[in-house]
């Protein structure tokens, strides 16, 4: 978790069931590019659907649903919305 000028950013693989959360920045290039492929960039808001323990965080988006494997997610910073 980080705390930039008020903000508490944490990265997606920590949000919660139910969260609505705010994509702040994405850190890596490569991972940059495969959360575009999903429709996922900075600045967009998602909702976290399901975190399944050692497995992937499930977000929707426009209503789309969308399973995002730990390491990317584990790349991904958001904030609380």
């Amino acid at each position: 978790m980080k705390i930039i000028i008020g903000v508490m950013l944490l990265t997606l693989d920590k949000a919660k069931k139910g969260q609505l959360v705010k994509i702040s920045a994405i850190t890596d290039e490569l991972t940059r590019i495969q959360a575009i492929r999903f429709g996922i960039s900075e600045g967009a808001v998602v909702t976290c659907r399901e975190v399944v323990p050692a497995g992937p965080v499930v977000v929707s988006r426009n209503k789309q649903e969308i399973a995002i494997g730990r390491s990317l997610a584990s790349a991904i910073w958001v904030e609380p919305c």
